[in-house]
């Protein structure tokens, strides 16, 4: 490869490291807003007095919850081992600067490595405890609010009665009408 084909080789590899980081750093808080909101949302639900649960929307309601809570935790985490990781990684790029040996230089390596890799075992985490979150808190949101919501089967056959009951009564006054 010539040279001026690995410079626009590297030169495009830093753009996409860069894009790829922006895009991480963008996801973990987008994902660590949505925990944030659903742990307010939770407090705000059971702070209520008119919401009463049921035992299959207090189940719901718990795990969402605790997903919530966990995602949070995940999140504020993973933000600081990126931050982490971060220092670590300029540090080794200032004792390479100095002339550091090789085996300092890899303590240095292996620590900002471990970092990245709990980074993104927690952003997993957070992912996946937002997601079983949402999931929890909808169905909880279902169990409460369910008769709000949707229309059971009594329902639509009270309001066919109550229309059909409304027809006959328009009828009866239209004819009245007309008689007199």
């Amino acid at each position: 490869m010539m040279d001026s084909e690995k410079q626009q080789l590297t030169t495009r590899i830093r753009r996409w490291d860069d894009i790829r980081r922006n895009q991480f750093g963008v996801a973990l808080t987008t994902f660590t807003a949505l925990a944030t909101g659903g742990v307010g949302f939770s407090a705000k639900l059971i702070a209520d007095d008119k919401v009463h649960f049921s035992y299959w929307a207090s189940s719901w309601f718990l795990i969402s919850a605790l997903a919530f809570g966990l995602g949070l935790l995940c999140g504020v985490f993973a933000t600081w081992t990126r931050l982490r990781d971060a220092r670590l990684t300029a540090r080794k790029l200032h004792q390479q600067n100095k002339g550091a040996t090789s085996d300092e230089l890899n303590s240095i390596e292996s620590k900002f490595k471990f970092w990245g890799s709990v980074t993104w075992f927690l952003f997993h985490t957070l992912v996946l405890a937002v997601s079983i979150g949402i999931i929890c808190l909808t169905c909880c949101v279902a169990a409460l609010y369910g008769d709000k919501l949707f229309c059971n089967v009594s329902d639509t056959a009270i309001i066919k009665q109550t229309q059909s009951m409304t027809v006959e009564k328009s009828s009866a006054q239209t004819n009245s009408l007309k008689a007199h």
